[in-house]
């Protein structure tokens, strides 16, 4: 059932882009974070790895950016 999903989901961004779907979908944005972080869970059965820190103070979180971009080219996972 999630992979139905992962694929549907994966079909539809690369459908219509980011920017696209947001102009398709009434202004509504894509769940892209929630996207990749289920899609790497399904694949590797792991936490997407995102690292804490602090800068001035202020709580920060981040990702590779890289990682990110080659998991939503990925190909999509069969339902």
């Amino acid at each position: 059932m999630v992979r139905a999903i992962i694929w549907e989901l994966d079909g539809l961004i690369k459908t219509h882009g980011i920017v696209g779907f947001r102009e398709t979908w009434y202004n509504h944005d894509f769940p892209l974070a929630y996207f990749l972080k289920l899609k790497h869970y399904v694949t590797t059965q792991t936490a997407y790895d995102v690292t804490k820190y602090e800068d001035r103070g202020c709580a920060l979180a981040k990702t590779d950016l890289e990682q990110d971009l080659l998991l939503l080219q990925q190909h999509p996972l069969r339902g």
